[in-house]
């Protein structure tokens, strides 16, 4: 019945699909938010404490850094996944490369400036 008004709407260009978003593709992406958000706050957090910070505010970061790193792989196997939309596994793959060079800009800042 919904096929065929849509059909009738918009002609015989409409194709459906089964595809399917991936779930390791949207995990992906949601580590990647998680670790760009966790990164900012850091860095603003620490510049408000005048870089006073705990060594637990170091173990935060670093464990944001390690699940960047395992985003970024789920995002690569989203990828390879057939018959699935790529989008959030490439969203993923993005923004968790763009958390692992956030750190590896902190790591540099802290040991050469």
């Amino acid at each position: 019945m919904f096929k065929d008004q849509v059909m009738k709407y918009f002609g015989k260009n409409v194709i459906f699909t089964g595809k399917l978003q991936s779930g390791k593709g949207m995990m992906s992406s949601a580590f990647g938010a998680i670790c760009i958000t966790s990164f900012i706050y850091g860095v603003v957090r620490s510049f408000h404490l005048s870089g006073k910070v705990g060594a637990n505010f170091g173990l935060a970061l670093f464990m944001t850094t390690v699940l960047a790193g395992v985003g970024l792989v789920l995002g690569l196997f989203a990828k390879t996944e057939p018959d699935r939309f790529h989008f959030f596994a490439y969203l993923g793959i993005v923004l968790n490369t763009i958390a692992l060079v956030m750190a590896s800009i902190i790591l540099y800042a802290g040991a050469y400036l």
